[in-house]
């Protein structure tokens, strides 16, 4: 079947649709940015303390470790590093996989992370939580789209407890959705749809346990209803 003309699919609705609801993504992950990035660097505050027994962390970082020395068992599932280093790269590991939703996956694609850094930055511990494809260039929420945070939302346990039973089920919903809705070859989006879209975006920032009071996400619902609302975008 032929391409439509490019002002056909233009004013075609669905494809606005499409459109609003991409753009209503945007939105919700920049509202995310401050509330996932505090949580990761507490996150990390608490590792470190843990790992070294202080605040004090390696004067330089690891030069024996690499993302591809971590092996996995293919009988147990269970992922190490071969040997002990004096970083401890082996026990951050150990931690980080202590807070995966399914430690024994796969798809835990640590070279979305450089090993050395995790001592010293936050947001390379984050990226392991992460899909593939994390970047070297990806140094904080803002780097990211919003699969790549839904899916540290969903398999960083941590995260659970910052919100309800409802915002961890939506961020589910949210992930499935955008998946289906980036990959669809038409780039349309019926009204219901769409509709219902915006409303689980919405729901999700208002979360009552840590997110709606934040002016991030006030500032992101206000936008999505702004993208709701309008007829010519």
């Amino acid at each position: 079947m032929a391409a439509p003309a490019p002002m056909d699919k233009v004013k075609d609705i669905e494809y606005t649709n499409w459109l609003k609801v991409t753009l209503a993504l945007y939105y919700m992950k920049s509202g995310l940015h401050t509330f996932i990035q505090s949580e990761i660097d507490q996150l990390h505050q608490s590792l470190v303390k843990k790992i070294y027994g202080g605040p004090s962390v390696p004067l330089s970082p690891c030069t024996m470790c690499d993302a591809s020395h971590v092996v996995r068992n293919k009988h147990s599932g269970v992922w190490t590093f071969p040997k002990q280093c004096s970083s401890y790269c082996d026990v951050w590991l150990y931690e980080l996989l202590k807070l995966h939703t399914n430690p024994k996956s796969e798809k835990i694609y640590w070279n979305n992370s450089h090993v050395s850094s995790w001592p010293f930055k936050p947001w390379e511990c984050a990226k392991v939580f992460m899909p593939r494809g994390q970047t070297p260039s990806n140094a904080g929420p803002a780097e990211c789209d919003a699969q790549a945070l839904l899916t540290l939302l969903t398999c960083c346990t941590h995260f659970h407890h910052k919100l309800s039973q409802q915002g961890q089920g939506l961020t589910h919903k949210i992930s499935s959705m955008r998946n289906k809705v980036i990959h669809n070859g038409e780039m349309k989006v019926c009204d219901a749809d769409r509709s219902n879209y915006l409303q689980e975006m919405i729901q999700m920032l208002e979360d009552p346990v840590n997110l709606k009071s934040l002016e991030g996400c006030k500032d992101a619902v206000g936008n999505i209803r702004k993208v709701h609302d309008c007829i010519a975008c």
